[in-house]
């Protein structure tokens, strides 16, 4: 697998590995595409997803994600701030870094408590449990 490197060095917050579906948009388009989260942190996240846009694309996102027996979601407003391509065996799609602009409270909510369970997931992991 190849993934971006020198752009998305610039992290401000940990980002934890996670596979989330996510449905985004383009600001200046009203289709809505769908697209594989790789890594989340508080002030951004790193996507896969077929469609080809610009280093400072303007995205309105969306992560779905599993709470307890329910799906959940939480959306942000971002920014592409990161742009390479992805290679999976025969697979080839875009790999896009985002930073957030916006999460409403309600979602910012939802985001940390993803990001604490991740946390301890890790941990978990690290100390072999």
């Amino acid at each position: 697998m190849a993934h971006l490197k020198s752009s998305m060095e610039r992290r401000k917050e940990q980002r934890f590995p996670v596979s989330l579906p996510l449905e985004y948009q383009s600001v200046c388009d009203s289709r809505l595409r769908m697209g594989l989260l790789a890594n989340l942190s508080l002030n951004g996240l790193l996507f896969h997803c077929r469609g080809d846009m610009s280093v400072g694309t303007l995205l309105n996102v969306t992560v779905m994600f599993p709470d307890d027996f329910l799906l959940s979601s939480f959306e942000v407003r971002g920014k592409i701030v990161g742009k390479g391509l992805y290679f999976d065996r025969d697979w080839r799609e875009y790999e896009y870094g985002a930073e957030f602009l916006y999460v409403s409270q309600q979602d910012q909510d939802k985001l940390r408590g993803i990001l604490s369970k991740l946390s301890v997931l890790e941990f978990m992991r690290g100390t072999g449990n």
